[in-house]
């Protein structure tokens, strides 16, 4: 199990929780592009804050000497210390450096079942993914702060260009925002 990042306790809505992924204006203009539905911004979730990278994804992790370096930390902010790990756990799927991002997993189902062994089915990598997905489950406070966060990185996934050129890659972030959806609206 990897261990938690300390942080401090807070309550913020889910518009604030997805701001360092994605301003809400922009979430609900993706969502509509995209025939999603939105939950409610002011939805209360409870978190702990902590210095995030703010954009940890393939291409910012470097290998020196055997060890991970993180370079352009220009998006460091204080956040969900869960924002990296979400974004360890779900940037393979998308982005343009990963070598996941055009395999066949996850299907398109299989986005519902993130937080789960069943999310590693068929994973080409359950090494990363497993260590990810475990990082991310021990820095969510809530299931509204996990789903939270899985919503607004699938939107902002919506909005990039070489992401909405690719079907796969639109069907599995509105399989993640749709699930997430699911959750937060209970």
């Amino acid at each position: 199990m990897v261990s938690a990042i300390p942080g401090q306790s807070a309550t913020r809505t889910l518009r604030e929780l997805m701001h360092p992924l994605i301003e809400w204006d922009k979430a609900v203009e993706v969502a509509a592009a995209h025939m999603l539905p939105m939950p409610r911004e002011s939805l209360v979730v409870s978190l702990a804050l902590a210095q995030q990278h703010g954009d940890l994804h393939p291409g910012n992790i470097l290998l020196a000497n055997n060890h991970p370096v993180l370079i352009d930390s220009d998006a460091e902010i204080k956040a969900s210390r869960a924002l990296d790990a979400v974004t360890a756990l779900l940037s393979p799927l998308f982005n343009r450096h990963s070598p996941l991002r055009d395999d066949a997993w996850p299907q398109v189902p299989q986005c519902r079942l993130v937080g789960t062994s069943g999310f590693l089915d068929g994973c080409p990598c359950p090494g990363w993914i497993d260590v990810a997905q475990s990082w991310f489950l021990s820095t969510v406070s809530s299931p509204r702060e996990q789903w939270g966060l899985v919503f607004g990185f699938a939107l902002r996934q919506l909005k990039y260009p070489d992401v909405q050129d690719r079907p796969v890659l639109v069907d599995r972030a509105k399989a993640l925002a749709a699930a997430a959806f699911d959750i937060l609206s209970d």
